[in-house]
């Protein structure tokens, strides 16, 4: 069975596939070893790796932040999107046609993450199950924490995240 790594960076991710005792940086759909971090919400589609776009999330600062965070008021400040406040926790604030929607930054993380499983699948040609996570060496506990349970939750089965 291959194994995969995947890198969860501020601004990027890639995805890594170890087979017949090598390891491969896989490319993704445009040919790029390193997607952007960024997921654009245009009409009722949800894309990882586009810039310039309405409604574009760069994540993974806010991961588990309180809203009142330094952190999260420093990312609130730099981002084109508009961060609510909802239960003490940060969301974006996207218009979708007629409604208004609220997408958390573990939302905007599973959606990367399915993104690197799909490059990993598509070089592997077979379903992935198993992944090493990494992360900068900044990354807080909680940040960490965060990005594991959106991991074992939603995609994959982590080992060592």
């Amino acid at each position: 069975m291959a194994a995969i790594g995947v890198h969860f960076g501020y601004t990027c991710a890639c995805v890594a596939v170890f087979k017949d005792g090598r390891a491969d940086v896989v490319a993704n759909d445009a040919g790029d070893r390193v997607t952007p971090a960024i997921v654009a919400y245009r009409d009722n589609e949800q894309i990882v790796e586009l810039r310039q776009n309405r409604g574009e999330f760069e994540m993974l600062q806010t991961q588990s932040s309180n809203f009142d965070d330094p952190e999260t008021q420093a990312h609130k400040a730099e981002t084109k999107c508009e961060v609510i406040n909802k239960g003490d926790k940060p969301f974006y604030k996207i218009q979708l046609d007629e409604r208004t929607e609220h997408i958390s930054p573990q939302e905007v993380a599973k959606l990367i993450f399915h993104k690197m499983k799909e490059t990993a699948q598509s070089a592997l040609g077979s379903d992935v199950k198993e992944a090493v996570i990494t992360v900068p060496f900044e990354f807080a506990q909680a940040q960490k924490t965060a990005l594991r349970y959106c991991t074992l939750v939603h995609l994959l089965t982590a080992a060592g995240a």
